[in-house]
């Protein structure tokens, strides 16, 4: 049974590249010689004749067997037709990645390898542990660094098992565990500042009823509670998406309804707050590169 080609383009195709799953590719030889040395050198090599009967052809056509699956040859194949965005788009999970990059760099396809590097970081977000743990393995900073990032999202060391975890020197680990900190003490800066230079208009800096000096002025008794919660969340998760979460916030609420002059405005304003707060956060964390100096993280 004839299970080729999803890359048969026109008649011109000059080989067979069959995947390790048993699925034929017809491509094109002039193609692949320019995207890969390794093909280059194979196709300059004498090549035997064909034969209907022999398993090295097909349809008059040499056959080519490779190691790689039929999903990691169509996306690496597919990357050198003009349809390739518009058919087969983005790489959408770390394992397709990881084998069509391991055959980039086995056939040396540099245009791909450039390719799948801009691709990775697209995946930090979802995975941000295994990005970084193949971001550093393969030296891809831009990468790494929104991987680093992305895993603010959950306490250092709170990630889990995962199967890049190997490839992890321990040398990064050090500098992911010190970016952590830096920016944990980072974000709890930026909450003091924030008090010193924020909008005094929230209700909770104009409440009268259950005030409480909290170093630099007085305060709602249940913002100073929810604040101090902040803080130690935030030392250990110092990201947007933490301030964002509704359990603090929530359980402040629940307080500020028991005050008369809080409870009708501060549902408003403590969504005001998260807003403007997690996006000045997320703006000072940027600032910060995972492979933070000891001296800045020990300071």
């Amino acid at each position: 049974m004839d299970n080729a080609t999803d890359h048969n383009h026109s008649l011109q195709v000059d080989v067979i590249l069959r995947s390790a799953d048993g699925h034929d590719f017809r491509f094109y030889k002039y193609l692949l010689s320019l995207a890969s040395p390794v093909f280059d050198t194979m196709f300059a090599l004498p090549q035997p004749s064909l034969s209907s009967s022999s398993p090295d052809s097909k349809d008059g056509l040499p056959v080519v067997e490779l190691a790689e699956t039929k999903p990691a040859l169509q996306r690496l194949l597919g990357m050198y037709l003009p349809d390739y965005l518009e058919k087969d788009g983005k790489i959408a999970s770390v394992d397709e990645w990881k084998e069509v990059f391991s055959a980039a760099n086995k056939y040396e396809m540099k245009a791909v390898v450039k390719c799948l590097s801009w691709n990775l970081e697209s995946l930090a977000e979802a995975e941000p542990m295994r990005v970084f743990a193949l971001a550093t393995q393969h030296g891809l900073n831009e990468a790494a660094q929104k991987a680093a990032f992305n895993t603010l999202k959950v306490p250092f060391g709170g990630w889990g098992a995962f199967p890049e975890l190997e490839c992890v020197t321990g040398g990064d680990l050090q500098r992911l565990f010190q970016y952590h900190t830096a920016c944990g003490r980072l974000a709890s800066s930026t909450l003091k500042d924030w008090f010193f230079k924020v909008d005094k208009a929230y209700c909770w800096y104009n409440c009268s009823s259950g005030k409480i000096w909290n170093g630099s002025q007085y305060v709602s008794n249940w913002w100073q509670t929810f604040t101090e919660g902040l803080a130690v969340v935030l030392e250990k998760k110092p990201l947007g998406a933490t301030v964002e979460e509704g359990e603090l916030a929530s359980k402040a609420l629940v307080a500020a309804s028991l005050c008369p002059n809080c409870r009708t405005i501060a549902p408003a304003d403590m969504e005001r707050f998260r807003r403007a707060f997690a996006a000045r956060l997320d703006e000072e964390m940027s600032r910060l590169f995972w492979r933070v100096d000891p001296e800045v993280s020990g300071s």
